[in-house]
């Protein structure tokens, strides 16, 4: 049993953290040689051949591009062996009252909270080879780890958890009241927005539990899925009218969440998180989208990194300003 800023956590088992952590020593030293040589035959092949000619500038782009291939294989890895490293909280009787922030999902959404930053399209320079392993889970946990762990409700029933927020696992039939307990412990909420039913009901709630800055949507999908988040969520809204309007004091049903906004351009590749929503203390919804065609593909991950806290720095500022007076 180990103890993390006051949550009581465990690792799976010995041997799960011996393969782990070994998983993860394996893929970085796999980056690293693969680094190493193929910067080196590139540089060897410029001092040969120069960039005189089509059949050079090829085989230098070719050199690089295989092995940024393989030193993906690196990334992959040890974010695998991550997953055998994730910690698990016991109970959630069990926490203490350090602050923390719940991560709510559809549990299809960990495919994509499992992915990793892409590759650069162009392979000079080759930033490709320091491209970050981290999950998106993971990056989000250190973007808001100043409000807390990050802790999620892991999928009943998985073997092996991803890598990023901490795993507690709820019954099936009786998962309603702690994942209401939990909302209103955690110093912040995340829900990534999701048409399932379990989905529009955390969200309903949340809106009904907690005040608009302790709520934060996550968008990992395109204006089909969002749109249909926006028609359920209303409909929800409609039917709790009565008891909305008693507990927020309004007309019972929050503004209606903005349109998805596209980027500047058209044929991007696009970030695996298009953006997030934020609320106002009217419970006004802003949708911050991290637009992938600022600052180009070739952009280092520091670069990245900032880009995308200056876009929530109104959100985080409110999340703040929330914490100081409560």
């Amino acid at each position: 049993m180990t103890t993390f800023r006051g949550f009581t956590s465990r690792s799976r088992t010995r041997k799960d953290r011996v393969i782990g952590r070994t998983l993860v020593v394996i893929g970085i030293i796999w980056r690293l040689a693969v680094a190493a040589y193929g910067i080196g035959v590139f540089l060897q092949l410029i001092l040969a051949h120069g960039l005189s000619s089509w059949w050079t500038i090829t085989l230098h782009t070719t050199v690089l591009l295989v092995c940024l291939r393989l030193s993906d294989v690196g990334r992959r890895i040890s974010r695998h062996g991550r997953r055998y490293l994730t910690p698990v909280i016991h109970s959630v009787a069990d926490m203490s009252d350090d602050p923390f922030v719940l991560y709510l999902r559809p549990f299809a959404a960990d495919a994509d909270g499992a992915s990793m930053a892409q590759q650069p399209e162009v392979p000079w320079p080759p930033v490709g080879f320091i491209t970050s392993g981290r999950t998106l889970e993971e990056q989000l946990g250190r973007l808001l780890r100043e409000f807390g762990v990050l802790i999620t409700v892991g999928q009943p029933g998985e073997q092996l958890p991803y890598a990023g927020a901490h795993r507690t696992y709820l019954p099936l039939n009786d998962w309603q009241d702690t994942v209401r307990e939990l909302m209103l412990r955690a110093r912040l909420v995340v829900l990534v927005a999701g048409p399932g039913p379990g989905t529009i009901w955390e969200y309903t709630e949340a809106i009904r539990l907690l005040p608009p800055c302790r709520l934060l949507l996550a968008v990992y999908h395109g204006p089909e899925i969002y749109e249909a988040f926006r028609q359920l969520s209303a409909t929800a809204f409609r039917q709790q009218q009565g008891e909305l309007s008693s507990q927020l004091g309004t007309s019972g049903l929050p503004p209606a969440l903005p349109d998805y906004p596209k980027p500047t351009e058209s044929g991007t590749r696009d970030y695996a998180l298009k953006g997030v929503v934020h609320f106002d203390s009217e419970w006004g919804s802003h949708f911050i989208r991290f637009d992938p065609t600022k600052g180009g593909v070739m952009r280092s991950r520091a670069a990245t990194s900032r880009a995308v806290r200056q876009a929530l720095r109104p959100a985080l500022k409110a999340i703040r300003l929330d914490g100081e007076t409560s």
